[in-house]
């Protein structure tokens, strides 16, 4: 379910992408306004220096390349839906991703994610609980089960059970975590993440906001043995999180599917075109990206500047070489 840039979300649109401001060459986009304005608000705002301080952070922690690691947040049955039809692209050009499913939507469709998990792909725990309902009336659906307004026994008790549903349909052990609505956890509702995570022998987590990642680096150890990947900004504010919500599905979104492009890209630029090393670490919402080709567009373009696509388990050998 959308994060925003700060988590927040009201309801989820099922209806088609639309931009709301034409973007492309000699035109504006709200992404760039915003950068524009944030930077007058903030004159010591500087992309290109935190880009660079985060990528030497990232080298210290053995990261010597780019990376991109994809996950797929499936948190309803249009994204179940919407697997269907994407993973067999990811298949056919050999390019891993990572699912984040909340146990109940495992099983409601145990033999789908039985068939993803055979055909390799990676799964994190996503909790169990849904995270959305539909409201049948307005047709549109709304984000539900929010760690920061839970108990922490509640907290332990969902991802334990998200925990016991993969395993039980997949015949994976999961290794690593992602809370639903994640924008909005603080470091209380952390406490009680990350040591239920050590618990099962986790080894990752990737459930914080882009401003981590500029202050601790591509991956960083939050407990003996678990590493935090936080999620990836956009390159015009490294702040701001790069996503399918906020950028191709929100009913009120200023952001467009041109600019999603547009920031991938820069990404893409700013760290091959200067051998920077980093993970650039995604998640969509399968049914985001179903109806929007320039996506896979966009995975092809980090290929041709020689990005290495990986999981989080599939970069532990980097990390932890012994």
């Amino acid at each position: 379910m959308p994060e925003d840039s700060g988590g927040a979300c009201g309801s989820r649109h099922s209806g088609h992408h639309r931009d709301t401001i034409p973007a492309g060459d000699g035109v504006i986009t709200p992404m760039q306004i915003i950068r524009k304005i944030r930077s007058w608000l903030n004159p010591s705002m500087d992309t290109e220096g935190d880009l660079c301080f985060y990528s030497n952070l990232s080298r210290r922690q053995n990261i010597t390349k780019p990376y991109l690691i994809i996950s797929f947040d499936c948190d309803t049955p249009m994204d179940v839906d919407a697997s269907r039809e994407i993973v067999p692209w990811f298949k056919s050009h050999g390019i891993p991703a990572v699912f984040a499913v909340p146990g109940a939507r495992i099983e409601a469709s145990p033999s789908d994610f039985s068939s993803f998990a055979e055909m390799g792909f990676e799964f994190m725990n996503h909790g169990y609980l849904d995270h959305a309902t539909y409201d049948h009336q307005k047709r549109t659906y709304y984000s539900i089960t929010w760690y920061h307004e839970m108990q922490p026994e509640e907290i332990r008790q969902d991802i334990i059970s998200g925990h016991r549903a993969i395993v039980e349909a997949t015949g994976i052990i999961p290794k690593g975590f992602r809370a639903p609505h994640f924008g909005h956890l603080d470091e209380k509702d952390l406490a009680t993440i990350y040591p239920t995570l050590i618990s099962l022998g986790y080894t990752y987590a990737s459930t914080t906001m882009p401003r981590s990642g500029l202050a601790h680096g591509a991956v960083y150890e939050v407990m003996p043995g678990l590493f935090e990947f936080p999620l990836s900004g956009t390159y015009d504010d490294p702040r701001v999180l790069l996503d399918s919500w906020q950028f191709l599905a929100a009913p009120d979104r200023i952001y467009s599917g041109k600019d999603y492009v547009m920031q991938f890209r820069k990404l893409v630029d700013c760290f091959a075109g200067k051998n920077r090393p980093c993970i650039l670490n995604l998640y969509v919402d399968p049914s985001h990206i179903l109806g929007f080709p320039d996506f896979f567009q966009c995975i092809d373009y980090a290929l041709t500047r020689d990005f290495m696509i990986t999981t989080y388990s599939g970069i532990f050998p980097s990390i932890c070489p012994g």
